[in-house]
């Protein structure tokens, strides 16, 4: 397993500070051919929208967004301010998925500086926010670059876990963050199935449970796990255990 790089080199770009009562330009959707983007909300909410997914940005954090990835911002919502700077990085780091910075203590300190440098502009800050960027990207590198990491899995396998029913892939990839196609990299190679297939699986096995150890009816069970009707859940199950029906697999024993 490769190390992460010990001293991203980074070099800041261009950036600007976006007061509330500044006039927000609402751009469409458009990506970026070489360079990264972080955009840090201050005040307010803001949503990032990526294909058919939505991130909210909520204020104290940050997103980045990497190189050739379609986006845009919504700034609708009263009393937004925000900061935001572009910048390009050393290919030793890979291209990493869209990810949301949420703040520990380092990350705090770094985002608030660089708002700060963004609002006053003092001499050589350009310099000063590249070392800033390198050192908040570098936490952000280091708990995402791993597609194989036991981490993720355990992130993905906890958000399946927690819904009680049925996931839609949407909706995990806005609750742990990372776009859907990440997590479904993350899973192919892992274990060589989509992500779909992924949580199919899990769900079937929970149902097995269901229908192994609990008293509930298949009506029950189908409504315990997000299922509309048992028809669907009759067709999903058998779909899932070479065609035997709910009745059948409780009847085997």
């Amino acid at each position: 397993m490769e190390s992460t790089p010990s001293s991203p080199q980074v070099k800041y770009l261009y950036g600007s500070f976006v007061g509330r009562n500044a006039a927000i330009e609402q751009l469409s959707a458009h990506s970026h051919a070489d360079y990264w983007q972080i955009e840090i909300a201050i005040s307010g909410q803001f949503v990032l929208h990526l294909d058919d997914r939505e991130y909210e940005i909520p204020a104290g954090s940050a997103v980045f967004v990497p190189p050739c990835v379609r986006h845009s911002f919504d700034y609708s919502s009263a009393g937004v301010s925000f900061a935001t700077a572009k910048f390009k990085i050393t290919s030793s780091f890979t291209e990493l998925p869209v990810g949301i910075v949420s703040p520990g203590a380092a990350e705090s300190y770094f985002l608030t500086e660089i708002v700060r440098l963004l609002r006053e502009l003092p001499p050589d800050y350009e310099k000063i926010i590249s070392f800033l960027l390198g050192n908040l990207f570098q936490l952000h590198y280091a708990s995402r670059r791993d597609s194989g990491t036991p981490r993720i899995i355990s992130i993905i396998n906890s958000l399946i876990s927690r819904s009680g029913g049925r996931i839609r892939i949407h909706d995990l990839a806005e609750k742990s963050g990372y776009s859907r196609d990440y997590l479904n990299r993350v899973i192919r190679a892992k274990f060589g199935i989509h992500l779909k297939a992924y949580i199919d699986n899990e769900l079937a096995e929970r149902a097995r449970r269901y229908l192994d150890y609990s008293e509930h009816n298949i009506s029950e069970v189908a409504a315990q796990l997000g299922f509309p009707d048992i028809y669907s859940f009759s067709r999903f199950f058998s779909r899932m255990n070479n065609g035997l029906s709910p009745t059948a697999f409780r009847k085997r024993k």
